[in-house]
């Protein structure tokens, strides 16, 4: 049953990232094209670092820490986190008019459910439920391509398919918190504020700085271009979205195996083992880089239609972005079995300095907006994997 769970959690994980990626695509197909594409991307881009801040890494303290502190602790920390976020960003989008408020709205709607349902989905693993949660995660990807499809095909509009994927967190999230209480929690006597916070701070430094990371290119875009150059590189940048998703889940299957060598026979066999996977994944998305960037403009064209066609010197410092991505995550896994936990942080603020300084020297040449993006993303990427290759090195 474990090991159903496990492949049904990954299925669900898997299954947002496609939910995710058919939303951009019926967004280019039927609600306006790249311009859609590019509302609805750069809200995204600035709407999830701060939810991410919100986070508090509570999932995290919870799955981690022996001592369970009460339910109602991490509640209210995740109330207070929501609010915070939530009031913070309708300021900023109602000063800066920087997107159609039904957008924005719909959107933030959508984060509020799912932050409470990510914190369910801890309760609910830690009792080890991990086939429930998967279902959990694929009901949530099915019923957001459903509604959101509904809506779109009736009103042509991306708000009203964002506030349909709203309504289906919502009733996820319901779900979650349903199911999580059919199990009572044991806690502490203390109420235990000041030690999640504690224990949650590394986590919440380096997933902000990952967040805002991913999410760099984007912003820099936006700063320099329409709309409509968001939509096309926001719709080209998936590949980046999917190279992701693959370090991720093989960061969750390595992660025991890596704990297990390490406590028989040793760091340096580890070391070696990490070497030797993160070679083959190099080599692997390599030649995903290089189908890429001979392949990639028709076959963009053909998904998303004509005007999301790449030139080829962005797409193919695009593909350049691809490469070492999956690499970092397995170099990430033996840091985190190593317990070099401040390191990823430093690594993150690695990856953001040489990613802004990359775009800003790409502006002051005048390099190209697309372009411009295109370097801040593969400058990031390569510079986190350098970074994860250095440290994983030291001894």
């Amino acid at each position: 049953m474990s090991r159903m769970g496990g492949a049904l959690l990954a299925v669900g994980s898997m299954s947002w990232a496609v939910a995710q990626w058919l939303l951009v695509w019926m967004f280019a197909r039927f609600a306006g094209g790249a311009d859609a594409v590019g509302e609805y991307a750069l809200v995204l881009s600035i709407a999830t670092p701060v939810f991410t801040v919100a986070q508090f890494g509570l999932r995290t303290v919870y799955l981690s820490l022996r001592v369970e502190y009460p339910w109602r602790t991490y509640l209210t920390l995740r109330v207070i986190g929501t609010t915070a976020a939530t009031a913070l960003l309708i300021a900023y989008f109602v000063a800066t008019e920087a997107a159609d408020p039904a957008v924005w709205a719909a959107l933030l709607a959508v984060k509020v459910a799912d932050l409470f349902f990510d914190l369910w989905q801890a309760r609910i693993q830690r009792t080890n439920r991990l086939a429930a949660l998967g279902v959990l995660n694929i009901a949530n990807s099915v019923g957001t391509i459903a509604l959101a499809g509904v809506a779109l095909a009736t009103t042509g509009s991306v708000a009203v398919a964002l506030a349909a994927s709203a309504l289906v967190s919502i009733g996820v999230a319901l779900a979650g918190r349903q199911l999580a209480a059919s199990r009572p929690s044991e806690s502490h006597g203390d109420r235990g504020y000041r030690e999640i916070l504690r224990a949650g701070a590394p986590t919440t430094v380096s997933e902000s700085l990952a967040a805002f990371a991913s999410y760099l290119p984007v912003l820099v875009l936006s700063l320099l271009a329409d709309e409509t150059l968001v939509g096309v590189f926001a719709a080209a940048a998936y590949i980046l979205t999917f190279a992701n998703l693959v370090g991720a889940i093989l960061k969750n299957v390595l992660i025991t195996p890596f704990r297990q060598t390490l406590e028989s026979v040793g760091e340096d066999h580890v070391r070696h083992r990490a070497h030797r996977l993160a070679l083959g994944l190099g080599a692997a998305s390599s030649v995903a880089a290089l189908t890429v960037a001979l392949f990639g403009g028709p076959v963009l064209r053909v998904i998303y239609g004509p005007e999301f066609e790449m030139p080829e010197v962005p797409l193919i410092l695009l593909a350049v972005a691809v490469i070492p991505i999956a690499s970092s995550y397995i170099y990430s896994t033996f840091l985190n079995v190593t317990h070099r936990f401040s390191g990823q942080a430093w690594i993150w603020v690695l990856a953001l300095t040489i990613g802004i300084l990359a775009g800003a020297i790409s502006a002051v040449v005048g390099v190209g907006p697309l372009e411009t993006a295109c370097a801040v993303a593969l400058a990031s990427s390569w510079a986190r994997f350098g970074g994860a290759l250095i440290l994983a090195c030291r001894r």
